[in-house]
């Protein structure tokens, strides 16, 4: 399926996405005269919102993800030949913007730098593309600077550069270290399963070394059930990588 269109359905797919066609076909509903159509379409889409925009919810969704990832010091992992780091942490710089821009995921770059620091693995390969082709240079590049910046040595990085998907990081990645079978595996702890997932069945044993987790248990229990645009962006991560999960092992990617 081609990149745009997998992205374009994704979001469809997402809270946002869905009660904007709901909220869409009540209206067209309501215009062809279905008044019982419309208010079914409108309160499904109210209900959507408001169940996926709630911290409570995210905490469910994001323990079904990352139960078998529990947080552990870099100290506690063993050992590999390799840690790699998948990208997603941040955005590479572009015309408008000659500067990286970190995100939500950007833990990932840290916790490979500790997990160096700590002796777990003797080299770290960053795989990142460009995804539509516009940035300066690639994820990966962009990110062994930052990498660099935490002192970890040019030499002991190495980049794969051409990845746009999951399943392409694994793919290039073992071209890259065809030699390498033991590897710590750096990625949100959400998107652990997909990757792990996709990194075995292209034969690596695989040491999860998941960070960035989401969930929302400190909040105060009367602000667990109001509605949070963070939480609605939480769920929406979360719904992502169960959909595309289950899209990746029914075609036997993960």
């Amino acid at each position: 399926m081609p990149l745009l269109l997998d992205k374009l359905l994704t979001a469809l797919a997402m809270p946002l996405g869905a009660a904007i066609l709901l909220g869409a076909g009540g209206l067209l509903a309501q215009g062809a005269r279905y008044p019982r159509l419309a208010l079914l379409c409108l309160l499904t889409a109210l209900a959507e919102l408001t169940v996926f925009s709630l911290p409570v919810t995210a905490d469910a969704l994001s323990v079904q993800l990352t139960a078998p990832y529990a947080p552990r010091a870099p100290e506690a992992y063993e050992s590999a030949e390799l840690i790699v780091v998948l990208g997603g942490g941040l955005s590479a710089p572009t015309p408008e913007r000659p500067v990286p821009d970190f995100n939500h995921a950007a833990d990932r770059l840290h916790h490979a730098a500790a997990l160096y620091h700590a002796g777990k693995a003797p080299a770290i390969l960053l795989s990142g593309g460009s995804v539509w082709g516009r940035s300066l240079e690639t994820e990966a590049e962009a990110s062994e600077k930052v990498l660099r910046s935490l002192g970890v040595p040019e030499t002991r990085l190495r980049l794969e550069g051409d990845s746009r998907t999951t399943r392409e990081n694994a793919t290039y990645s073992r071209v890259l270290a065809a030699e390498t079978d033991r590897i710590l595996l750096v990625t949100s702890a959400s998107h652990m399963r997909r990757a792990q997932g996709c990194f075995e069945a292209v034969g690596f044993t695989v040491i999860p070394a998941a960070t960035d987790y989401e969930a929302y248990f400190g909040w105060d229990p009367v602000l667990r059930w109001l509605p949070s645009h963070e939480a609605l962006a939480t769920n929406s991560r979360a719904l992502k990588e169960i959909l595309g999960l289950l899209i990746y092992r029914l075609r036997g990617w993960a």
